[in-house]
């Protein structure tokens, strides 16, 4: 049997992958931590101007955590619930859950670019994606409706996972069993997003937040 410390660690690794980085340059469109926001995140890539380059660097930084959870779930035949009569399945095995913190945080804190790394969006969306995909969608709806009208990634961002994500878990923890890890894991997902975002909130209190143009 895998020991469980294999997938943190595995996690960790894949999340320290700068996705963006490789794939600007290896399309030839030089480095992104020199450009925009000097972010690595899909974002960041998106303001070079080159919509492939933000697919692919999107599609990566989902599979850094969607990929250790996937493996973890089928090593130990994790069970899923379904709270509520749902149709939506919810891992019920909440040491998945450190294996998306080693993900996420490799992804936000990458020792081969100095612990200098992205924000963590995309990865936390992948790592919801298997620990509960209707928190998943209703997430990624809050997003898409507050970007469409702000066309400010950030707080859309910061909508999303810190304002949505912890209000949406309390109230399913509440109703299904009362509070659970994953309560605990949206208010820990909260606090490194915003510790993530602190510039961006800088900006967006003082109003020079950059927002994406609208064509």
């Amino acid at each position: 049997m895998i020991p469980f410390p294999f997938f943190v660690a595995f996690g960790y690794f894949l999340g320290t992958i700068p996705s963006g980085v490789l794939v600007m340059k290896g399309l030839r469109l030089g480095d992104p931590r020199t450009q925009g926001s000097n972010n690595i995140g899909a974002s960041n890539v998106l303001r070079t101007g080159s919509k492939t380059a933000a697919l692919l660097t999107l599609l990566f930084d989902f599979s850094k955590s969607l990929l250790p959870i996937f493996l973890y779930i089928k090593a130990t035949h994790v069970s899923f619930e379904y709270p509520l009569g749902a149709w939506f399945p919810v891992c019920a095995d909440p040491w998945a859950l450190f294996v998306a913190c080693g993900a996420i945080l490799g992804h936000i804190f990458p020792v081969w670019l100095k612990f200098k790394g992205g924000k963590g969006v995309a990865t936390i969306a992948g790592a919801y994606i298997l620990l509960n995909p209707l928190c998943f969608l209703l997430g990624m709806l809050v997003w898409l409706a507050v970007f469409l009208k702000t066309k400010i990634a950030s707080l859309a961002s910061l909508s999303s996972l810190c304002v949505f994500l912890p209000l949406f878990s309390g109230y399913w923890s509440l109703s299904a069993s009362g509070v659970s890890s994953s309560f605990y894991f949206s208010l820990a997902v909260a606090g490194i997003v915003f510790w993530a975002h602190r510039a961006n909130v800088k900006r967006l209190l003082t109003g020079t937040e950059v927002a994406f143009k609208k064509n």
